[in-house]
């Protein structure tokens, strides 16, 4: 899958208003083992509670053309400081 596939299946989630509410900087497609993901650099909220804004990666695996919710651990969302980290966490799943 191509992220041109998937956005041209998902105009909503890729729109400009929803990039800006949700801080989306840059998308990546991302397939291991025949099992595709969606990771996003983005701010995600990261200045709340007088922190400064912060980039980090998220993961949202895919089901076909439908983005799943984030991967997340106790309830919080998995997040990592670069790509690679968020790629290597793929590869461990």
């Amino acid at each position: 899958m191509t992220l041109s596939e998937l956005k041209a299946n998902n105009n909503t989630w890729f729109s400009k208003e929803n990039k800006r509410f949700f801080g989306d900087r840059r998308y990546y497609v991302y397939t291991y083992r025949q099992k595709s993901y969606l990771i996003r650099l983005s701010n995600s909220w990261s200045d709340m509670f007088g922190d400064s804004k912060q980039e980090l990666y998220f993961i949202n695996p895919l089901d076909g053309y439908k983005i799943e919710y984030l991967l997340s651990e106790h309830g919080l969302a998995l997040s990592f400081d670069t790509l690679q980290q968020a790629k290597e966490y793929i590869k461990s799943l």
